[in-house]
């Protein structure tokens, strides 16, 4: 699972959702096609989204939460994993960070 701090999820989604308009696919999941004036059912359903997967795999050894802020590389991935560290970059980066 890769989260982030709420209010960054939210505030990059509008940044994208200012680029691709309404989508039918953020309708049927959040009840709006976009964020702009529902932010609260987004943060909402984010919010249960993450947790309900945390919920799920307590105490199970087969999961791994990433969290954007802390910064994303092969390494933690990897050693979840048990494969070897990659030697190209990671590919893609948080860009807004």
């Amino acid at each position: 699972l890769t989260v982030r701090e709420s209010e960054d999820w939210l505030a990059s989604l509008k940044r994208h959702s200012d680029r691709t308009g309404p989508t039918e696919a953020r309708r049927i999941v959040y009840g709006a096609d976009m964020p702009h004036g529902n932010e609260q059912r987004y943060l909402e359903v984010y919010n249960r989204h993450n947790e309900s997967i945390r919920a799920y795999f307590a105490g199970r050894p087969n999961f791994l939460m990433l969290r954007i802020e802390d910064g994303l590389s092969f390494e933690p991935l990897c050693r979840f994993l048990g494969r070897p560290i990659p030697k190209q970059p990671f590919p893609h980066l948080y860009r807004t960070m």
